[in-house]
């Protein structure tokens, strides 16, 4: 078949050539200058050589066109919102091809009667299922969806969605590049302030309330002696929120003091000038266990998983709470991501990486026309008792 379409394909091109040349003659004799269009012939010359070059390279080219539209959507737990440039790839009859979502997540190929097929939905950080879908083509088969079950974050990527900020007494957030990808920074200024301050700030997606969030986390002073003798702090996640800033809202910290092998767990109000301590919890490394050693004064890895009304906190994989009762949110989805406090009359700076969620289903932030609408995903505030 191949040398069916490469015989067929040099007699065009040679047809083709003649007729070129034969012009050229023709208007060599002018005195004015060529008259012939020199892209046409370039453009064909280019259009030859790439076409030449794929059959010979090895690829499988299928010029059939599937009988049967095989087609799907990518999506977040509600099925209402699409996920664009998500890599569909597919096999048909052990031929292999992808297609990238549009911007709504909908995708689409074609396919033969009595061909089998398999499809499986790809993106950087994050999972879908099923996972994959398998079967033999039968008729139109339209409805083949794929919903975002997890997601997870190195911050190599600065537009992955995290806030950046600068505030006015110093503090900030960022990513910053490190030696073989990115972390994400937080550094709260409080060398002046009587009370504990604090920011947070959430990830850009939402989640049901069934879910396991984890992150890698360390004080940069435990990486860099250099660091002044002043910084005191935590560092850690803030979970079950539904919203950081308005008065009357609650949620939940689980935060470490590395250098004092200590873990803390805290309900908290939002008020209209601070935050309120409503509840508090802490345990020392020898509290947690015999070990004396769970709670690093480097790096730790957090864990809380979410199941409703009840949560299960571990420190570096050991459960320091379980079974906990907690204040379950009104509404669908909640968010869940990273927190970091200082001292009074200290500073404090924390450094993230590998964040992970993991869940039955998620949802991206809310969006109007196509762009993601405005929320409030960070806060700096005072913490009060």
């Amino acid at each position: 078949m191949l040398s069916g379409y490469l015989l067929v394909l040099s007699a065009l091109v040679s047809n083709k050539l003649s007729l070129v040349r034969s012009e050229v003659d023709k208007k060599t004799c002018r005195e004015e200058g060529f008259t012939i269009n020199k892209r046409r012939f370039t453009y064909l010359t280019l259009v030859v050589l790439a076409v030449i070059i794929l059959l010979f390279s090895g690829c499988r080219v299928s010029f059939e066109v599937g009988n049967c539209r095989i087609a799907g959507r990518v999506t977040a737990l509600d099925g209402k919102e699409g996920i664009s440039g998500v890599t569909i790839e597919y096999d048909i009859n052990g031929r292999k091809a992808y297609k990238l979502t549009g911007y709504d997540g909908t995708w689409e190929f074609r396919a033969n009667e009595g061909n089998r097929v398999k499809i499986w939905a790809h993106k950087d950080h994050y999972m879908f299922q099923p996972a994959p879908y398998e079967f033999t083509v039968t008729k139109d088969m339209t409805d083949l969806n794929f919903k975002l079950i997890g997601w997870s974050e190195d911050f190599s990527d600065d537009w992955s969605g995290w806030d950046v900020k600068y505030y006015d007494d110093g503090s900030y957030q960022n990513y910053v590049a490190v030696e073989g990808g990115g972390e994400y920074e937080i550094m709260v200024d409080n060398y002046y302030g009587t009370n504990p301050q604090f920011i947070r700030t959430i990830s850009p997606l939402l989640v049901p309330h069934n879910y396991t969030v984890e992150v890698t986390t360390y004080p940069l002073k435990w990486a860099d002696w250099d660091r002044p003798e002043w910084e005191r702090g935590t560092c850690g996640l803030v979970f079950n929120v539904r919203s950081l800033v308005t008065p009357g809202e609650f949620y939940y910290f689980f935060r470490v003091r590395p250098d004092q092998g200590e873990v803390e767990y805290l309900k908290v109000l939002k008020q209209q000038s601070a935050t309120v301590i409503l509840e508090e919890y802490k345990k020392t490394n020898e509290q947690i266990n015999s070990a004396n050693t769970t709670i690093s004064p480097g790096v730790n890895i957090l864990k809380v998983i979410q199941n409703g009304n009840r949560v299960y906190l571990y420190v570096n994989g050991v459960e320091v709470w379980g079974n906990v009762p907690v204040e379950q949110q009104d509404g669908e989805f909640i968010r869940a991501g990273l927190f970091t406090s200082a001292d009074p009359k200290s500073t404090y700076t924390a450094r993230f990486d590998d964040f992970k969620l993991s869940s039955m289903g998620y949802a991206p932030q809310p969006q109007i026309m196509g762009l993601q609408s405005f929320e409030i995903k960070s806060h700096k505030g005072i913490e009060t008792k």
